[in-house]
């Protein structure tokens, strides 16, 4: 019995010496996408980052072969499919599973700029998988470095995976306060969550996100003929 077992390889080169990555156990400097894959991959790993199968570091290029993700489209096709319709449940799966993911990236070493075109979504399930590190922070590749320095360097990369999400948030929520005759009931806990989200002195974490009790994320949209509905 033979099954067809379909992957994505990706062929890196290493011409510029600035984005190598030297990781432990490995003879020859890795490119930076190449280490944040590793990074992001330690066990337990998560559902939401496409998986590495394999890798091979060699000194002019890395090869990454990866799960190949069928049936998904990137965040902001899908919208467009959608003719820029989102749902409630749409959001919140969403959203909260980009948290999980974005959580699980730093708690490995990894900060990667967030926008729709690097979001993944299973257009059935709308699961969500991130696969795009190739512009990466890595945090735990200045372990060496001074205490109040990697400090400094981990607050921003919290502060910048924030704002990514406060950014995406204003362009899945359209703004309603110009279609002054509408009146959409938003849940206090949603009005917390973004306004928290705007507060620059007092923005929440990424955990705090998760644990927060903000279970939906009101959208207006499109109903029938052409009446907005929410």
């Amino acid at each position: 019995m033979f099954f067809i077992f379909q992957v994505f390889i990706q062929f890196i080169k290493k011409n510029r010496p600035e984005k190598l990555v030297e990781l432990p156990g490995y003879s020859n400097p890795l490119s930076q996408e190449a280490a944040a894959m590793l990074m992001v991959q330690k066990p337990p790993t998560s559902k939401h980052v496409v998986q590495l199968y394999d890798h091979f570091v060699m000194e002019d290029q890395d090869i990454l072969i990866m799960e190949y993700p069928r049936s998904y489209i990137n965040l902001f096709d899908y919208v467009q499919r959608n003719r820029g319709n989102l749902t409630e449940t749409e959001v919140k799966l969403i959203i909260r599973q980009l948290i999980v993911a974005l959580h699980h990236c730093m708690s490995r070493g990894v900060y990667r700029p967030t926008h729709m075109k690097n979001i993944l979504v299973h257009t059935n399930t709308l699961q969500v998988k991130l696969m795009d590190f190739g512009d990466t922070l890595l945090v735990e590749e200045r372990r060496d470095d001074e205490p109040l320095l990697i400090s400094a360097i981990r607050k921003y990369a919290e502060w910048a995976t924030t704002e990514d999400l406060r950014i995406l948030l204003d362009l899945l929520v359209p703004r309603i306060s110009s279609w002054f005759w509408i009146r959409p009931r938003v849940s206090k806990e949603c009005l917390d969550l973004l306004e928290r989200l705007h507060d620059v002195k007092s923005r929440m974490t990424l955990q705090a996100m998760l644990a927060h009790d903000c279970s939906a994320v009101w959208v207006i949209r499109l109903g029938p003929r052409g009446r907005f509905t929410l």
